[in-house]
């Protein structure tokens, strides 16, 4: 996670205090002794520290938590399994255990944030130079590691810190993830951001953007929303070395992606081998899903359909869901029942859904062993009416590209769960002049591409009718969501994401596929920068 930020379920701790059992005037009540560490705890933790660093070469630093054996040996066992030439990265200090990140004074969320690595950095173009600069802050290379990451499983939290170490792995290399090559093959492009107060001599910031039309970037944890990887290029970089890790399939659904880091990252070191490698990606998956399905082998059975949940494949997905829908048509009420309704939690087209409805008007399965898989909560009713349904479009950009025509771009993490109970999604905009509570055009579009989640809103061609960007004052956009159920029509709205913007005839939306960006650290990491 770098700057950019998922919002999943909260995990709520509830502490509950009780007065103890009464006790009659004769009885004695039983006595419970405090635990005594039977060692020197300091020194052990100490120890742990030195043979920390002495295996991989990086500290544990105390923040505003301190670091305790079992989360010293949580963290060792997570980084198990990278090349040595992961560790002892020069510049990167190590991991400081704080309890949640600082967003600061004003921003809310991140609670739920298990990692973040620093320090940011800024993207500037230079109108003098002509140069794309990324530009590293102060500080320290760091990791640092709030409460929440000791909470997961074993498996996922070796992803999440092998996805920081892929951040830290890009920065030392002086940004990886920035150069051209990187930029190609991920499929993203720069885009640049004029102030309020553009001038055409005046330096601009710029970000880079997934494209809508892209069906897959990397793929996703199953902690992370959908479009996480298409939040920015660092996250998908990030990703990558994850999946090139832990996804077994990642070398047949994103080769590109996968030989670049086995030869720039892993120097030849793989994970994962295949002989079938040729064979179709869809047909292979298929394949193995229904084998597993056969033989009964219901773990191998949802860690196929997991791998598929990761990206966005609609025609593998439905196959997998008819499979799993088969086994069910044949099968008799009994232990298998619950397997297949927790499978069915991962597959996101409609007919999943039916299963699971199928099996719980038969009464085979109820909703609290349902709901015991989180994947199955976070899939179910009251999570997304009550909810996801509520979460504003994010990650809204206004452009204009070279012909003149004016776009809207942004993404829909909840358009997957939409999709999967069955509701169509429509976007609905309004522009006003800042300040107007009265729209100067307004316009709608059905959503394309479904469960990739990322869109694109031609303004003047989805507009209700032509209008005319006003002469004077800062625009203000608002979108919507709205969901529509395709069967009884129950209609949920999201709430509203806005971006106030200026548009100008004469700025240059779109920077270059190949811009050469020019990375730049501080004093202290300067040995790090990339011309």
């Amino acid at each position: 996670m770098k700057q950019s930020l998922h919002i999943l379920s909260l995990l709520l701790m509830v502490s509950v205090f009780w007065a103890g059992p009464v006790f009659a005037d004769d009885e004695k009540p039983r006595i419970r002794k405090f635990y005594e560490y039977s060692g020197n705890y300091g020194e052990q933790v100490s120890s742990l520290k030195e043979a920390f660093k002495k295996r991989y070469g990086y500290a544990l630093i105390d923040g505003e938590k301190d670091w305790t054996p079992r989360e010293i040996e949580r963290i060792g066992e997570a980084l198990k399994g990278l090349p040595e030439h992961f560790y002892r990265l020069k510049g990167f200090e190590g991991f400081l255990r704080m309890a949640q990140i600082d967003l600061g004074p004003n921003a809310k969320g991140g609670e739920d944030v298990p990692a973040g690595t620093f320090p940011s950095f800024n993207n500037l173009h230079n109108v003098q130079t002509g140069k794309y600069v990324l530009r590293v802050g102060e500080g320290p290379l760091r990791i640092e590691i709030y409460n929440p990451i000791f909470y997961e499983d074993k498996g996922l939290l070796s992803e999440i810190v092998k996805h920081e170490m892929g951040h830290v792995f890009d920065m030392t290399h002086g940004f990886l993830s920035m150069t051209d090559e990187w930029i190609s093959i991920s499929g993203f492009k720069v885009f640049n951001l004029p102030p309020l107060d553009a001038r055409p001599d005046a330096d601009f910031i710029y970000t880079l953007v997934d494209e809508a039309e892209q069906a897959n970037y990397s793929p996703v944890s199953s902690r992370q929303l959908p479009t996480y990887s298409r939040a920015n290029i660092q996250e998908d970089f990030a990703n990558s070395v994850s999946a090139y890790i832990h996804y077994p399939y990642f070398f047949l659904t994103h080769p590109e992606r996968y030989n670049y880091l086995k030869v720039h990252v892993f120097d030849g070191k793989e994970y994962f081998k295949s002989n079938n490698s040729a064979q179709n990606f869809e047909s292979l998956v298929a394949g193995e899903f229904e084998k597993a399905i056969q033989s009964i082998n219901w773990k191998r059975a949802k860690d196929i359909a997991v791998e598929v949940n990761r990206s966005h494949y609609p025609s593998l997905d439905k196959k997998l869901a008819d499979i799993l829908s088969h086994k069910l048509s044949e099968s008799n009420p009994g232990a298998d029942d619950i397997f297949i309704a927790k499978t069915s939690c991962y597959l996101k087209d409609p007919s999943a859904l039916s299963i699971r409805q199928s099996l719980a008007r038969q009464k085979r399965i109820t909703s609290d062993e349902l709901f015991k898989e989180i994947r199955c909560k976070q899939m179910g009713r009251d999570n997304f009416e009550k909810n996801m349904a509520k979460w504003p479009p994010m990650g809204l950009y206004f452009y204009r590209d070279k012909s003149k025509a004016d776009f809207l771009k942004f993404m829909d993490p909840v358009i997957p769960v939409a999709e999967s109970r069955n509701f169509s999604t429509a976007y609905f905009w309004k522009l006003f002049i800042e300040g107007s509570k009265q729209p100067f055009a307004q316009g709608s579009m059905a959503a394309e591409n479904k469960n990739a989640g990322s869109s694109l809103i031609g303004l003047q061609a989805s507009a209700l009718q032509k209008f005319q960007w006003p002469e004077n004052g800062n625009v203000i956009l608002e979108l919507r969501a709205k969901r529509i159920h395709r069967k009884n029509l129950n209609s949920l709205d999201s709430d509203p994401a806005r971006i106030r913007f200026k548009p100008f005839e004469w700025f240059p939306y779109i920077g270059p596929e190949k811009p050469g960006i020019f990375v730049r650290f501080p004093l202290a990491l300067s040995y790090l920068d990339r011309p």
